[in-house]
């Protein structure tokens, strides 16, 4: 809606940002008026006579949570509204802690928050928080994919995409064709970076795409899919992690005490700690078991108590303390390594290590490490016995009666919305193990 009288918008106050004014003019008539949310009530309504309901995802260009937050209405209007305060902060651990905590107490009760960093509109996280440096993205994408509620990728998030200097001549984006500080809206939308061919695996070779590929001879899909250390797989491990200890819910979300350059937060019952400096900062509170890292180098299993620069962890605490605290930061600039190496504890002991070496190391890390949580919560007896048998059939290429790895996903899926009851069925957990063996984290 527009102001049903016609009126014009007033001036911008000087400083203005994007958010609140457009060409000089701060949009009080022209945008987000209140007779629109009558029109989000209707919306809701509609999408509710589905069977599912469907979503409804709000681009809310607005700087104010608050308002931000009216778009939600008393639970009957948009479930999800971009954030586009969190994504203008600063890419900081001072920053984002307080948008966070600004969100969650604007938005009304039981409604779910959106954590998003990219957009067609604006730009590329990898660039605009990150200046192109991986840590960083891992990081960005660390944090994003942690926070209570839901988390949206732009394409070529998750391969840390960054933003492509399209030249005046080739951009076709009329509205920026020069604005937004001359870079335009094109440069964070070119096309997807699949290979390293000069099409970038977008479009056949010859063809012309309607704007230039980017720096897709570093930075592709099929390199970073057989790479460990890539920050493609440290995203599908990341989701993996998260589809397992979220199961879809919004997390309880509680901010810790930390020193300058860290934020550290308690999702549910792991703890997350990210550094946002160039130093070697301590880790807050008692170290525990290492979940994922976004240093490729680091180890999981092992405990923390020194997060190198721009490094993110996610920890699961009460496990034996190793050393922490300032010892810890000296011992570790003395070796050189992120954190003094000591085994993980386990309840009992685990068939996957072993059930991976007779496999003869075909699948990823972290496809096993999935593996062994979920032994862990289906029972060890059951799942010693899949485990075997999944090997067995692996090893004897009897692996194609289980080797589409969809069914095994959805095998999954329905047993972690059913709150995990007691063991899976050996048959089920074999196909999952056959599954992730074959295509570790492409499954994950």
């Amino acid at each position: 809606y527009k102001d049903a009288a016609l009126r014009d918008d007033p001036p911008a106050p000087p400083g203005q940002s994007r958010l609140t004014g457009r060409s000089g003019l701060a949009q009080v008539y022209s945008a987000n008026r209140p007779e629109s949310h009558g029109v989000f009530r209707d919306w809701r309504a509609i999408a509710e006579s589905y069977s599912p309901p469907r979503l409804l995802l709000g681009e809310t260009w607005v700087g104010d949570l608050a308002r931000m937050a009216a778009f939600h209405g008393r639970g009957d209007e948009l479930q999800l509204t971009f954030n586009f305060p969190f994504i203008f902060a600063g890419f900081t651990a001072a920053g984002l802690p307080q948008v966070v905590a600004q969100t969650l107490a604007a938005l009304p009760a039981g409604e779910c928050p959106v954590w998003t960093a990219s957009n067609h509109d604006i730009s590329r996280f990898p660039t605009r928080w990150c200046d192109g440096d991986d840590r960083k993205a891992r990081l960005a994408l660390l944090v994003l994919a942690t926070l209570p509620g839901t988390f949206v990728l732009y394409y070529g998030d998750e391969i840390a995409m960054t933003d492509v200097a399209v030249p005046v001549g080739q951009r076709r984006d009329a509205m920026t064709a020069d604005g937004l500080n001359g870079d335009g809206r094109d440069r964070a939308r070119t096309p997807m970076q699949w290979d390293s061919s000069p099409a970038a695996g977008f479009t056949a070779g010859g063809v012309r795409p309607w704007l230039p590929v980017g720096d897709q001879r570093d930075r592709n899909v099929a390199a970073q899919r057989g790479d460990p250390s890539s920050t493609l797989r440290f995203c599908r491990d990341l989701l993996a992690l998260r589809r397992a200890e979220f199961g879809g819910t919004i997390a309880a979300y509680r901010e810790l005490p930390a020193e300058p350059g860290v934020w550290a937060y308690q999702v549910n019952d792991l703890m997350v700690a990210a550094n946002f400096s160039d130093e070697e900062l301590c880790l807050p509170g008692p170290a525990g078991e290492r979940l994922l890292s976004t240093n490729p180098a680091a180890a999981r299993g092992n405990r923390v108590g020194v997060l190198r620069p721009w490094e993110g962890v996610i920890i699961r605490p009460g496990a034996p303390a190793g050393p922490a605290g300032p010892a810890a930061l000296a011992a570790s600039r003395r070796r050189h390594a992120t954190h003094p190496s000591r085994p993980a504890a386990r309840p009992a002991v685990s068939p996957v290590p072993a059930a991976a070496a007779a496999a003869g190391g075909r699948r990823s890390v972290w496809g096993f490490a999935a593996l062994e949580q979920l032994w862990r919560s289906a029972g060890g007896p059951a799942w010693a016995a899949a485990t075997a048998a999944c090997i067995a059939g692996h090893e004897s290429g009897g692996e194609a009666w289980a080797v589409n790895h969809e069914p095994a996903q959805t095998d999954y899926g329905l047993w972690q919305e059913a709150g995990r009851p007691g063991a899976l069925n050996p048959l089920v957990a074999a196909r999952i193990a056959v599954a992730m063996s074959r295509h570790g984290t492409d499954w994950a």
